[in-house]
């Protein structure tokens, strides 16, 4: 049986550990609600592959992956996202 996740909490620590495109500091909320709703499905996504047992190391690949293709940040020599 899997926690209840709550989304409040996914966020916050999402968001402090992972924010690649700085949503924190977005001021316009008619932008700021689009990318949030976008980050909760990479974060979802991400909690649901621990969740499901797999290693530390497999999600935060997944969020590297997001955010180097599809968000576009490309990747450093040491081969993740910039910060």
């Amino acid at each position: 049986m899997n926690p209840k996740l709550e989304l409040g909490r996914l966020r916050q620590i999402g968001w402090d550990e992972w924010d690649p495109i700085g949503i924190r500091s977005i001021d316009d909320r008619s932008w700021r609600g689009p990318a949030a709703d976008e980050y909760d499905a990479y974060l979802l996504h991400a909690a649901s592959l621990l969740l499901g047992g797999a290693e530390k190391k497999r999600a935060v690949e997944y969020l590297d992956m997001i955010a180097s293709e599809h968000i576009g940040l490309g990747r450093t020599e040491a081969g993740h996202p910039p910060r």
